[in-house]
Formats: structure tokens, sequence, C-alpha cells
């Protein structure tokens, strides 16, 4: 009977022994890719931030809605003067001919005294 629990234990022992050695490997495998994983996410965490400072110094370039709504203002503004400057032309053949219906209402008023 102790012969056979020794043979047993042997055999078990054995067992243990390499499953022991797997579990090592296994361990080490994990370790690695542990290590792997946090050199990845420290690396993601360095383009992240680079991803902001360079987005910062790009401004416009990249966000559509906002270059379309600029380039809308643009148009605008650039009509907008336009019209003010027909309004300012408009405006001063007005008053010019205001003057010279002045001048002619002057005019009548001297000969007709």
């Amino acid at each position: 009977s102790s012969d056979i629990s020794s043979g047993i234990n042997a055999e078990y022992g054995g067992e243990n022994a390499g499953q022991r050695e797997k579990l090592k490997v296994v361990e080490f495998e994990v370790a690695k890719k542990r290590d792997i994983l946090s050199r990845t996410k420290q690396a993601r965490d360095a383009l992240r931030i680079d991803n902001v400072k360079q987005r910062k110094k790009c401004g416009l370039i990249g966000q559509e809605s906002l270059l379309r709504d600029l380039e809308v203002r643009k148009d605008d503004s650039e009509s907008l003067t336009t019209s003010i400057e027909n309004l300012q032309r408009h405006h001063m053949d007005l008053l010019m001919q205001v003057d010279g219906v002045r001048q002619k209402v002057d005019a009548v008023k001297v000969h007709s005294m």
C-alpha cells in the first residue's frame, strides 16, 4: 500500500511540476503583454496630446462647417461693402441734384426781385 501511494505521489508530483512550469511560462507571457499594453497606452496618450496641439495650431483647417460659415460671411461682407459704395455714390448724386435745384431757386429769387 505504501508502494502504491509513493507511486501516485511521484506521478502527481511530476504532473504538478509540469503544471507549475506551464504556469510560469503563461505568467511570463502575461507580464510581457502587460508591459506592451502599458507602452502602447503611453504612446496612445502621447499621440492624443499631440493631436490636440496640432488641432489648436490648424485653426479652421479641417473644420468644414466653420470654413463654410467664414466663406458665407466674407461673401456677405463684400456684398454689403459694394452696396454701401453704391449708396454713397447715389447719396452724392442726390446732394449734387439738391445743390443744383437750390442754385436755380436762388437764381429765380434774384431775378424776381
